[in-house]
């Protein structure tokens, strides 16, 4: 890939200009205050994002980082509710059913996908990888025992194995420490706005030393949460999931003791269920440490986490079919959509200092798999399809149900060398990285009832399964990786980093429609294979202006993997037509141009950055355009920009803050072509879809001592984001515009060196933040009505309302 440097200097030269102006308007008077007014020491944050113990003011790139002890203190144990609190970072929140099947976290706009997505496992990686400790996984473990979240804005495929576009996030787990005993125990009770129950959760950990050299650290929990959402129309099942039947006499009977008549002719029984979406999650967590000797050291960690859901945190908005209002926390399907899931993760890491550089190893094991059962009920009763009552007409009990599952597995390896002393002012990076990986997705679609109605009304006989869907993937990866800084003086330093790789990717598919009387076979369909390999590069430079206050800037290359769609060639039941052009999708790229300023007082740190992503071939997770089969599919081009700030400090020697700002410009630059049949699914200049244009966080905590053993904590901290698209042109049936919103926590802490206890509560405001939306407008619920059905397919994602809670913590 070539880099138009004439461009970029272009860019950079107007970036520099734009860049002293924001410093000059808000940073200086914040440092110059900050000097004048206190003499408080800001607390060093030491990162690895470099594979070296750094200061995150003397890395020259945009990165934030939050401890775990903040994250603790915050009561923050949910990745959405985490990464809201760090600047320019973007995240559907679509409750914990969700919150394990999608990575939804955006940074610096690289995004073209819907705000509906989220039930299935996609086919297009993720834009921003993510890491527990040295393992990419994205996993959404709960955050606890954690040393602390690393955030790398912009390609990171220099100095991580696993590539990204966007940028990477680092989960970083505490490690055992054979210097002490420690122990922690936790309990936390909440309630929230909305439900009629409780939110209980429980922690404890131990760090136990076994020997001078040899420490164990294990720490287990759970969480079991009341949910707030009401399913307002829930069919009466019979034991084996059928829609019971309406005798019309105030009794509601199973199929198989009903009529003939009342099969054909009678409604169904509905009920009510509150409180739909509660949460269960258990985890554990066990690791030992062994430091061989001062230069040898060897860690085996591993971890499990098992979640169950009753449903999902969406409300639907509107009315029903039959013009019954939604209330505030109403969700209108009519059939329940449970989730579990389950999560391990084993790994095997070893440092050795081999006196020129140091050497680490990665060796681990992840196995990631979960199921959902979702309501496709409206997708088949919905005006403009009316499948229906095209296919099964009159059927007076619709309930279709899409048993969706998904399963991923990978072995992954990784080998780094990090340069211990400079030689010729020269330090490096250098790494071998490989994974082999396997995913599998399918879903199971049932109509129910069907098989006791259809021999009845319509003359034939037929099996209740409508759709069977597998599709199994396998990924290899193997890549080099490595950076090299020269110091040209004491004060100026280039670093060039290089990426080579190699990705193979085969897909086979199960797709066919047993219900279909015309051929009720199940073809498997091997797809044709892809593999790509290139070579990525990244050039930054860093000047200091002083001790402590730098000016850096970066070119960087991002890549991600292309594949092949799990798609029924034209020809067999269901085929799509123009097949071939669609069998396949392309890697998409990015080249990230960044010049940024960061510097520090005793009191005050600040950091900003300008950001210009020329994007690619776009890769976006859609359907096909005949029978709406899940596909990924490439755009032309697209580019984001924008400025990110941060600051932190202390107003006084009690009150510390810290605040951050983004202003994001993303757009296609080019028209969305769809190739199947070479229509314009968006036009240049439109919006990408999930990226509001600004954002804004900003956290406030006061310490008042209360004698010499006990302190009281206020904090307060807040995250707005304005308006932003749910899907990529207006054009669509799923374009909605999701309004603004802010969220505010606050909290109040007694705590001395052992204990503490604390009052907070979250979303003071009680916003109703919609993330993402399945609109009215797609099921089409303004023609058609299916009278039979009382349900409604709309849906919208909401953050948490209001929640008030207690936490007493025990340390030693």
């Amino acid at each position: 890939m070539q880099i138009n440097l004439n461009r970029s200097i272009f860019r950079k030269n107007l970036m520099a200009k734009a860049l002293a102006s924001s410093v000059v308007l808000t940073v200086s008077p914040s440092v110059s205050s900050a000097q004048e007014k206190n003499s408080v020491k800001l607390e060093e944050v030491i990162v690895t994002a470099t594979s070296r113990a750094s200061s995150i003011q003397d890395i020259p790139y945009n990165i934030s980082a939050v401890q775990g002890d903040l994250i603790n203190a915050q009561h923050i144990t949910d990745q959405s509710e985490l990464l809201r609190s760090m600047t320019g970072i973007v995240v559907a929140d679509r409750g914990q059913r969700n919150a394990g099947t999608v990575n939804s976290i955006i940074v610096r706009g690289l995004n073209v996908d819907g705000g509906s997505q989220g039930d299935v496992a996609l086919s297009a990686v993720p834009t921003v990888s993510t890491y527990v400790d040295a393992t990419p996984i994205f996993s959404n473990f709960l955050l606890k025992d954690l040393q602390r979240v690393e955030v790398l804005r912009g390609p990171q495929g220099t100095l991580y194995g696993s590539g990204s576009l966007g940028g990477t996030v680092r989960y970083i787990i505490n490690k055992p420490d054979p210097s002490q005993f420690e122990a922690s125990i936790k309990t936390d009770y909440s309630q929230t706005r909305g439900s009629d129950g409780s939110n209980l959760s429980n922690d404890v950990m131990v760090n136990i030393p076994i020997t001078d050299n040899v420490a164990v650290r294990v720490g287990a929990g759970n969480v079991d949460n009341d949910g707030v959402i009401d399913y307002k129309n829930l069919y009466q099942l019979s034991p084996g999931g059928d829609p019971l039947i309406d005798t019309g006499a105030g009794d509601c009977i199973a199929p198989e003791t009903a009529t003939n008549d009342q099969k054909v002719n009678n409604g169904s029984c509905y009920q009510n269920k509150d409180d739909m979406d509660w949460v269960e999650i258990s985890y554990a967590r066990a690791s030992i440490l062994w430091n061989i000797n001062n230069d040898l050291s060897v860690q085996a960690s591993y971890q499990k986490q098992s979640d169950e859901t009753g449903g999902r945190r969406a409300i639907t908005p509107g009315s029903d079919y039959v013009g019954n209002k939604y209330g505030e926390f109403d969700n209108g399907s009519t059939l329940a959509e449970p989730s579990s899931r389950d999560v391990e993760l084993t790994s095997l890491d070893l440092e050795w200092d081999m006196g020129f550089a140091t050497m680490t190893s990665n060796s681990s094991y992840y196995t990631h798999e979960g199921n959902a059962e979702s309501d496709n009920t409206a997708i088949w009763v919905s005006g403009g399809r009316q499948f229906f009552n095209n296919y099964y007409p009159g059927m007076p009990r619709p309930a279709v149900v899409a048993d969706r599952s998904f399963s991923d597995s990978a072995i992954t390896q990784e080998l780094r060398f990090v340069s211990n002393e400079s030689y010729s002012s020269i330090d490096w990076v250098a790494g071998l990285f490989y994974m082999d990986q396997e995913r599998e997705v399918g879903q199971f679609s049932l109509q129910k009832g069907l098989a006791e109605y259809a021999p009845l009304a319509l003359g034939f006989e037929t099996t209740e399964i409508d759709t069977i869907y597998q599709r199994d993937e396998e990924i290899s990866d193997i890549s080099l990786y490595g950076e090299a800084s020269y110091n040209i003086t004491d004060d100026l330093r280039i670093t060039g980093g290089m990426r080579w790789f190699k990705t193979t990717f085969e897909n086979t598919v199960q797709l066919g429609f047993p219900i279909c009387v015309c051929d009720p076979t199940v073809p498997t369909v091997t797809q044709p294979s892809f593999e790509d390999d290139d070579v990525l590069f990244k050039v930054n430079v860093s000047w200091d202006l002083d001790d402590e206050n730098m000016l850096y800037s970066t070119i960087s290359e991002g890549y991600r993997r292309g594949g092949s769609n799990a798609i029924v060639p034209f020809g067999l039941p269901f085929g799509e037509p123009n097949h071939e052009t669609i069998l396949t999708y392309e890697s998409d790229s990015a080249i990230n141009y960044e010049v940024g300023i960061k510097g520090k007082t005793e009191s005050t740190s600040y950091t900003v950055s300008l950001f210009y992503v020329d994007w690619d071939t776009p890769q976006i997770n859609t359907t096909t355009g005949a029978f709406g089969f899940f596909m990924a599919a490439n755009g032309q081009s697209a580019r984001t920009q924008g400025l990110e700030m941060e600051v932190e400090g202390y107003l006084t020697d009690r009150l510390h803050y810290s605040a951050g700002y983004t202003y994001t410009n993303a757009e296609l630059t080019d028209d969305f072509i769809g190739r199947q049949f070479n229509n314009i699914i968006a036009e240049d200049g439109e919006e990408l879809p999930g990226i509001p244009d600004q954002l804004l966080n900003v956290a406030l905590d006061y310490t008042m001592p209360v004698n010499e053993s006990w302190d009281l904590v206020l904090r307060l901290n807040g995250y707005y984001q304005s308006n932003m698209k749910n899907y990529i042109t207006e054009n669509s049936t799923l374009s909605k515009k999701l309004e603004s919103f802010s969220l505010w926590n606050t909290s109040i802490t007694l705590e001395s060196i052992n204990w503490a206890a604390s009052l907070y509560v979250k979303n003071i405001g009680d916003e109703k933040a919609v993330t993402g939306s399945f609109p009215e407008a797609y099921h089409g619920l303004d023609t058609g009505v299916f009278e039979n059905w009382l349900g409604n397919g709309a849906r919208d994602s909401i953050a948490s309302p209001r929640t008030v809670g207690f936490t007493l913590a025990y340390r030693y």
